[in-house]
């Protein structure tokens, strides 16, 4: 056959294109090996894999604490917390604001005077302006003081404008200049209705006393940010060349009953927020009067500034010290019968001998009224024994010198994912190894 002198041009053949995808595929699959090794994660296959009950266990106790971990951690995120440093106080000059309201449950509000006082020699007294008194009676029913609606005159006793609208408060008056009560008794307007009922001051006083009669104090007190102390004691407090006196009577002590109850004591313009109750609120001391006639109580408080969201703030911290005065009732009681047995003894011996009678040295027999009126002070009361300490109630304070900071600690996004990568992690890491660990014990087992 002859050429035509054509020929046929052939395209590419089917196995030159097979043998270059084989090509390609020789290539990836050279790199998907060489990157199998750096796999940190072997698998194995789904045929050689082994199920066992304890891996269950295992996994269902991850995925639970897993859960509870991831919760914790979101709640801590959305529940803004804070961290506290500890800076010097710049502020020591400025004021600090006392907040305080306490009940005296057996004292009258004429013997209450609340007086404060610093370690730089500044007395607070006379501080009746800022001082709210409510006079609690029957059935602790409180009632205005009637002090604020009148000023009865005290006949000279007293400092100058002192009132005394009541036949108690002209009586106590009389008892702290130690001069005779029953003279201005038989004679002060105030007494007149005392007079009807014949009763005697020592009656007077002790029904003004009654454990029912009380007085509540509420007061705002703006002291020095200095160590000091703010107190309410027996007698009349007075400051004299830069010194604080308190002038009483012992006569006083019998009816100076310093139980009391503190309802509120905290520091600042503002409570901080989220912060436990102030550890003096809600405290009572009641003197058992079968211990005691009165006490001193002292509060030593220490108190430290607190800065949070530029405001500041004053928490505190308090130990307490305790000291009983006077005499228990029962020893009382048996002071009067002694004196009774002698006032008989005496009073038997007198009218034995008659009213010329003499001792042996030729003296005079002093008469049983004239006894009585040596034993006994103005208001027939027996004197107390000598005072050990000053009866009253004390809140002796100390202002830290350093301050508190509160930041307040905010996560960020990029912490978070941190931290429950890590909890999820290292959970289910830790629960393959336990998983191992039991899957290698049970086959030893087995």
């Amino acid at each position: 056959m002859k050429s035509t002198g054509l020929s046929l041009r052939r395209g590419p053949s089917v196995k030159a294109a097979g043998s270059g995808k084989g090509l390609l595929d020789a290539d990836l699959g050279a790199t998907r090996r060489k990157l199998a090794r750096f796999d940190l994660l072997p698998k194995v296959e789904h045929d050689v894999e082994v199920r066992t009950s304890s891996g269950g266990i295992v996994s269902m106790v991850t995925a639970a604490l897993v859960l509870v971990l991831v919760m914790g951690e979101l709640r801590t995120y959305i529940s803004a917390g804070f961290t506290e440093k500890i800076e010097v106080d710049t502020t020591l000059r400025e004021k600090l604001q006392i907040n305080v309201n306490l009940t005296f449950h057996a004292l009258a509000c004429s013997q209450v005077e609340l007086i404060a006082m610093d370690t730089t020699g500044e007395h607070h007294v006379d501080m009746d302006a800022s001082v709210e008194k409510i006079a609690v009676s029957h059935g602790s029913q409180k009632e205005k003081n009637a002090a604020k609606a009148a000023c009865n005159d005290c006949f000279g006793a007293g400092d100058p404008g002192r009132c005394c609208n009541t036949c108690t408060e002209l009586l106590e008056a009389y008892i702290e200049m130690n001069w005779d009560v029953e003279d201005i008794l038989s004679k002060a307007p105030q007494c007149e209705h005392e007079r009807e009922q014949g009763l005697e001051p020592l009656d007077i006083l002790d029904s003004a006393r009654a454990p029912d009669h009380g007085c509540n104090v509420a007061a705002v007190l703006q002291v020095n940010k200095v160590g000091g102390n703010f107190h309410v004691a027996l007698g009349h407090g007075k400051s004299v060349q830069g010194r604080l006196l308190h002038q009483f009577s012992p006569a006083q002590l019998p009816f100076f009953n310093t139980s009391h109850t503190i309802h509120e004591l905290w520091f600042g313009s503002t409570k901080l927020p989220h912060a436990p109750q102030p550890p003096l609120e809600s405290r009572s001391q009641i003197i058992d009067p079968h211990m005691a006639q009165t006490g001193a109580f002292q509060y030593f408080i220490e108190i430290v500034p607190t800065e949070h969201h530029s405001k500041r703030f004053y928490q505190y911290t308090s130990t307490e010290q305790f000291t009983l005065i006077g005499e228990s009732v029962e020893k009382i009681e048996e002071r009067r019968k002694e004196a009774e047995k002698e006032e008989k003894e005496a009073r038997a011996r007198e009218e034995a001998a008659g009213p010329d009678a003499v001792d042996d040295d030729g003296t005079p027999l002093v008469s049983i009224s004239e006894k009585r009126r040596h034993a006994r002070t103005g208001h027939g009361h027996a004197q107390p024994a000598a005072i050990s300490q000053l009866p009253g109630v004390f809140f002796v304070y100390d202002v830290s010198p350093f301050t508190i900071v509160r930041v307040d600690r905010i996560m960020s996004m990029t912490q978070l994912l941190v931290d429950l990568l890590a909890i999820v992690g290292g959970t289910v890491a830790f629960s393959k190894f336990l998983d191992g660990s039991l899957a290698k014990v049970l086959c030893k087992g087995i």
